[in-house]
């Protein structure tokens, strides 16, 4: 049996004819029940074969079973329907959501071999779920609520990691760390803890808007600075606007003065390229931005030597935000804008050369954009392209942007649509979107007027600390935001210096 999961299964249509079922949000119970219904299934002798125990899964209105489901295509291309073909299947398949993290710690002994490979740290998710709204960000959507893990809880993560692992560096991981309503006594707590050790600690990237100088000391206690990312997403004031990055460039510019003037000799910004009505100019003030921080720290510690790293991803639009409906940029646009930011940032010699400029160009970006917002016709591209030697395309040597083209342009007329149609095209309120039938929570009503604010450049508030704007996950999925303070401490603090002490007990309530 094959079961996918994870954020991609939010639309599973592409890979419909390859997988058995998929699993929608989080795992961590799912995984319980589902072996427990396939052990079941085995000791009745296996009844009804393959179908029967796909059926049982179906029947928690959590798995979903593309088989069961049949698809109805009007005329011009667009979906008419999704309906079950089984009288005891649900119309509607819900995401699974674990409210009480604390009682799922991460697994505390990692396959030390591998994990080098992926991170070279040891990963401890602090919490759950973002309430920023920014509109391109599916993860964000997806994971409504905010659900906090306990400041105990992850002093006792970092303790079993660091002792079970061998790592010397603590990743707090969340999509906005510096967010967790506790994070200040948390980065304090486990920066005493583990003072004159090895161990340092990271905020992979950090909000600009919630990163501040007693933070940076906490960071750096150790004298070891992992690398500080952040993300303002879009050049232009404008532009943040529309994707509800509410960052001003004088935030950023504070937050990377606190950053160099701590320590840090190098920070990575990253952007997106193909946003929403973005124009060249939009994309331009990218470099203004990066002059700008350069000559800030180099002001602000009087030396030269002061690096930042400008990092621009192609906008790809997700399923369950506000940009499903948004149409893709050409790959000859985003290279062409690439192009001129290139040129801006080196328009100015001395600053330029303290410029790092990394790219994903506009091609790749267009074949995740058909495999993101496509439907079960996308699966005969991706058996057309492996059936042409693609492998591995996610590694950018061997992935052919001619062969994704030819094959889709072999397959997809037989269906009355186009790579173009998939990308390019921006979809209207009415249709039937490939994932309609798979609830993330969201109210698609919601998603809607956030796309059309986000056309008027208006901003959404975050929701955690404002009254609610009916996205519809709490109501819906019988739940709500989950945050501290809790009042805890990490205990005990008792520094373990450079002297081999073994790793105290932490994670303890107070």
């Amino acid at each position: 049996m094959i079961v996918a999961g994870g954020h991609a299964a939010f639309n599973p249509e592409p890979i419909a004819d390859f997988i058995d079922a998929a699993v929608l949000g989080d795992g961590e119970e799912a995984v319980l029940e589902i072996t427990a219904i396939v052990r079941e299934w085995k000791a009745e002798g296996c009844p009804g074969g393959r179908d029967e125990l796909l059926l049982r899964l179906a029947r928690t209105e959590s798995v979903y079973v593309p088989r069961f489901y049949d698809v109805d295509y009007l005329p011009d291309g667009r979906i008419q329907r999704v309906v079950p073909n089984r009288a005891d299947v649900p119309f509607r398949v819900h995401k699974r959501t674990t409210m009480d993290l604390d009682a799922w710690p991460y697994p505390k002994k990692p396959l030390v071999p591998l994990a080098e490979t992926v991170h070279e740290r040891y990963a401890v998710e602090i919490f759950r779920g973002c309430t920023r709204g920014c509109r391109f960000c599916q993860a964000g959507m997806i994971t409504r609520p905010v659900r906090e893990r306990s400041i105990t809880t992850v002093g006792q993560m970092v303790r079993e990691g660091l002792e079970f692992s061998g790592f010397s560096e603590v990743g707090l991981l969340s999509l906005s760390s510096a967010d967790h309503s506790e994070i200040g006594d948390m980065c304090s707590g486990l920066a005493q803890q583990y003072e004159g050790t090895n161990v340092s600690l990271s905020l992979p990237s950090t909000r600009v808007d919630a990163f501040n100088i007693d933070l940076a000391q906490e960071l750096s206690r150790n004298g070891r600075r992992t690398g500080l990312t952040f993300a303002p997403e879009g050049g232009s004031e404008r532009i943040r606007k529309v994707i509800n990055k509410m960052v001003s460039k004088e935030d950023l510019i504070r937050t990377v003065v606190t950053a160099y003037s701590n320590g840090w000799r190098q920070v990575k910004l990253y952007f997106m390229c193909g946003l929403p009505t973005e124009t060249d100019e939009d994309v331009l003030e990218i470099a203004d931005m990066a002059h700008e921080v350069i000559k800030a720290g180099r002001a602000a510690t009087g030396s030269k030597d002061i690096r930042c790293t400008v990092s621009i991803g192609g906008f790809v639009p997700k399923p369950h935000t506000p940009f499903q409906w948004a149409p893709m940029e050409r790959p000859e646009v985003i290279d062409h804008r690439l192009k001129i930011l290139k040129q801006a940032i080196n328009s100015d010699r001395s600053l330029g050369r303290a410029i790092g400029y990394r790219y994903h160009d506009g091609e790749p970006s267009l074949i995740e954009g058909l495999l993101s917002r496509g439907d079960r016709r996308v699966g005969s591209v991706i058996r057309k392209v492996w059936e042409n030697g693609g492998r591995f395309d996610g590694w950018s040597e061997h992935f052919s942007y001619q062969r994704w083209v030819d094959a889709a342009a072999e397959t997809l007329p037989a269906f009355g649509v186009d790579l173009d149609w998939y990308t390019t095209r921006q979809r209207d309120e009415l249709e039937v979107l490939p994932w309609d039938h798979l609830d993330s929570g969201l109210d698609k009503d919601w998603l809607w007027q956030d796309w059309q604010d986000s056309l008027s450049e208006f901003e959404q508030d975050d929701c955690r600390w404002t009254p609610c704007f009916d996205c519809g996950v709490c109501p819906s999925m019988d739940t709500e935001i989950q945050i501290g303070p809790t009042g805890r401490k990490l205990l005990p603090l008792t520094p373990l210096g450079g002297n081999g002490m073994k790793v105290p007990t932490a994670g303890h309530p107070a």
